[in-house]
């Protein structure tokens, strides 16, 4: 039986799906064998890149016509040396407190693991953050204490609209 064009291209769209599921399968295989290797600089590389390319996404935002190539190195290197190491920490030390001290497991622990981690590590971070994009701006620490003062609150909050979600699948589905 000879196909209409219509059909082939309907079969061909219909077989780019799954082609593309095997290979997002095999590369999220591929990374969590990477991950169990060397959990801390996966996460180091992992953070670096999205900070990066979280700094390009904002410069461009904010309407920039031309990168500030430093700026977006020094996201880098704050994804880099900061968050994927410490965000490693923080998920196997949460992870601690629920499991083995308090001896919460059920589904319902991804709730207060959520609220733990929007009223104690989101404002750690953020002001982690702060100061080492100040640190290595050469900033004096009033002008680092001063940004600290000024967005620790709006940082949290704004945080908020996001973050308490994408932690229900992170403290839901993902392992540590």
């Amino acid at each position: 039986m000879t196909r209409s064009p219509l059909s082939t291209t309907i079969h061909s769209i219909d077989s780019q799906p799954s082609f593309l599921m095997y290979i997002i399968y095999d590369l999220i295989e591929a990374y969590n064998e990477v991950l169990e290797e060397s959990p801390v600089t996966t996460k180091a590389f992992t953070s670096a890149t999205v900070y990066a390319i979280g700094d390009i996404i904002a410069q461009r935002s904010e309407g920039a016509e031309r990168l500030d190539k430093m700026r977006i190195v020094r996201s880098l290197l704050a994804g880099f040396i900061g968050h994927g190491p410490l965000s490693h920490c923080w998920y196997n030390f949460c992870e601690d407190v629920f499991q083995n001290w308090l001896g919460w497991t059920a589904w319902w622990v991804v709730f207060p693991k959520v609220v733990f981690d929007q009223t104690t590590w989101a404002p750690f971070w953020n002001n982690v953050y702060i100061i080492m994009l100040g640190a290595m701006r050469c900033l004096h620490w009033k002008v680092i204490w001063g940004d600290i003062r000024r967005t620790t609150i709006p940082l949290v909050v704004s945080g908020l609209k996001l973050w308490p979600a994408a932690h229900i699948i992170t403290y839901g589905d993902v392992s540590v």
